[in-house]
C-alpha cells in the first residue's frame, strides 16, 4: 500500500485581489480565470495551482497554504 500525497486544495487568497497587466493577482499569483473558477476546479488542478503559488508567491501565500501542516 502506498501513501497518497497530501493535496494542497485550500485557497491561497491573501485578500489583496489586485491584478497586474497580465491579469495575475498580486497577492496570490493566480490568474483572474483561476480565481473566478476556483470552487469549480478539481482537487488536482487546485493542488497544481497552489504548488505554483508556493514557488512564486510571497510569505503570506506560504503562511496561508502551509498553516494546516504546522504543529
Amino acid at each position: 500500500m502506498t501513501d497518497a500525497p497530501t493535496l494542497l486544495t485550500r485557497s491561497p487568497c491573501t485578500g489583496v485581489c489586485s491584478y497586474n497587466k497580465r491579469d495575475v493577482c498580486k497577492g496570490c499569483r493566480r490568474s483572474r480565470t483561476e480565481v473566478k473558477q476556483w470552487k469549480r476546479l478539481g482537487a488536482m488542478v487546485r493542488h497544481e495551482i497552489n504548488l505554483r503559488a508556493l514557488a512564486n508567491g510571497g510569505k503570506k501565500v506560504r503562511r496561508k497554504l502551509l498553516k494546516p501542516f504546522r504543529d
